[in-house]
């Protein structure tokens, strides 16, 4: 599974617009420059989370965005299946996916239980957690 750009830019869009909730917002021009993410990219990234009642907008010289709902409550699944569709890890695990083994196949019983562990986690992890993680500003290691 990767992580689209669509889907890191409209999390880390909503990572700022967390310290700001319940009574606070951004405007778009506050998170792409924050966040250096291109504006026109952003503001198709903001109207589907609008569109799904993640965040709510405000138009107007006084306008931007803001949580729509409590970023304890908000589950990074739910964010990621808003940016980008279900969550899957393996092709061959979307129900419409057409394969001689499928049924019959080991590698497709390793990535379903990969699958599992990986949905229970975004499932599991709040935008609020996710925003409390710490970052360490150094090279990262792949465990592979």
């Amino acid at each position: 599974m990767i992580l689209t750009k669509r889907c890191t830019y409209g999390l880390r869009a909503l990572l700022r617009l967390v310290p700001a909730y319940p009574h606070g917002q951004l405007t778009g021009r506050e998170i792409a420059e924050k966040e250096d993410i291109p504006r026109k990219f952003l503001d198709q990234l903001l109207l589907s989370l609008a569109n799904s009642g993640i965040i709510q907008s405000k138009k107007g010289n006084r306008g931007g965005y803001s949580l729509a709902k409590n970023p304890a409550k908000l589950s990074i699944r739910s964010i990621l299946e808003v940016l980008s569709g279900p969550v899957l890890i393996a092709e061959c695990l979307r129900s419409d996916y057409a394969c001689s083994k499928k049924g019959n196949c080991q590698v497709q019983v390793m990535a379903n239980e990969v699958q599992k562990q990986v949905v229970e986690y975004f499932n599991d992890l709040t935008l609020l957690q996710l925003s409390e993680k710490e970052v360490v500003k150094q090279q990262l290691e792949y465990i592979i």
